[in-house]
């Protein structure tokens, strides 16, 4: 699937929710500047964000394989004896979703990002199905 099109599935999937109504009506505000999304190994993506402050770009996935990195970095972190995980950042959305994918009915998974670019890209890479599904998961985008 091409990041359009996984884009376009991820819109559809998100257009059933409607307490996400609010955050759809803004994407198209989000301008994607400062990121560039490349395609990269088995068809997914990578990204990288350009910080101003420092003048370098940063990467948002493994370069490698975004995929298996980020299985591999959840089967570190994931443990069954928490109630509640928080991670700061999504990044292109690959570790999130794997980690959403492991919660078990009495774990929650709160995700804080004070960038609206980032959801946008996210969107193009991943499918976000796993985060929105249930009621395990709050994503938290923006600075309020």
């Amino acid at each position: 699937m091409t990041a359009d099109e996984q884009y376009r599935q991820n819109l559809a999937f998100l257009a059933t929710k409607p307490h996400m109504a609010g955050m759809l009506a803004q994407l198209p505000l989000a301008p994607m500047t400062n990121i560039q999304l490349m395609p990269w190994a088995q068809g997914q993506l990578f990204g990288q964000v350009f910080d101003p402050v420092t003048q370098q770009w940063w990467a948002l996935c493994s370069p490698e394989n975004p995929m298996e990195e980020a299985e591999r970095d959840c089967d570190q972190l994931y443990t069954r004896d928490a109630k509640v995980f928080t991670l700061l950042g999504m990044g292109l959305g690959y570790f999130v979703t794997a980690f959403a994918k492991r919660l078990q009915p009495w774990q929650r998974l709160v995700v804080w990002d004070t960038d609206p670019t980032l959801f946008k890209a996210m969107l193009h890479a991943v499918d976000v199905s796993p985060l929105f599904s249930d009621k395990r998961t709050d994503i938290h985008i923006g600075t309020d």
